[in-house]
This record gives C-alpha cells, sequence and structure tokens, in this order.
C-alpha cells in the first residue's frame, strides 16, 4: 500500500518478474511454508533463531500498548514461547506476550 512515512514492500515486487500468476505466486508461498512447517516440527528453537536474525528494533527502544497499558523499553530478546523480552528503563525485564510493538521514531 501507498502510505506516507511508512515504508512498505512486496517481496514479489523484488522478483524482476514483469508478471505473476497465481499459480506462480501460491507455488513460491507452498515452498516457503514447507520450509517452515519443517523447521516448526524440529522444534521452536530454531524458528525462533531464525526470527531474531530479521527482527526490526532488535536491541533497540520501542513502546508496547499491551492489554494492560502502554510500555517503553529496549527490546532484548524472545523467549523459548515467542514473548517479546522488554527491559524497561528501571532494568526490570518484562515479558510480553500480546501488544502492538512500535519502533521509537518510526511510530
Amino acid at each position: 500500500p501507498d502510505v506516507p512515512d511508512k515504508p512498505a514492500t512486496c517481496g514479489l515486487a523484488l522478483d524482476n518478474s514483469a508478471e505473476w500468476g497465481r499459480d506462480d505466486v501460491l507455488g513460491k508461498l507452498m515452498a516457503k511454508f514447507e520450509i517452515r512447517l519443517v523447521q516448526a516440527r524440529e522444534g521452536f528453537e530454531s524458528v525462533r533463531k531464525d526470527w531474531l536474525k530479521h527482527a526490526e528494533g532488535l536491541g533497540e527502544t520501542v513502546s508496547v500498548n499491551t492489554p494492560h497499558g502502554a510500555l517503553e523499553g529496549v527490546f532484548e530478546d524472545m523467549d523459548s514461547t515467542g514473548g517479546l523480552i522488554l527491559r524497561l528503563p528501571t532494568g526490570e525485564r518484562r515479558i510480553i506476550s500480546s501488544g502492538d510493538v512500535n519502533l521509537i521514531g518510526m511510530a
């Protein structure tokens, strides 16, 4: 989508192919899904490590709107259940299992 000040892209747009048919898209999606499905069957830890390799904001200050209120801190890690580990300004570490995360300065 074209939204001012909000960069966005489509993985398919990164390929220089001029036209994508439904079968092309579904074929690529199914191949990638199969890789992740096999990985997930081996356990969450490898999924977690791959996700963290690409995690935007890791080691940076983020704000998180949770069902219990807003928090701000450094996105330190992801725990073994997929929870975001947030270091608060007080030094306390919180595990966030649900909420909207915004990068500071990019929200």
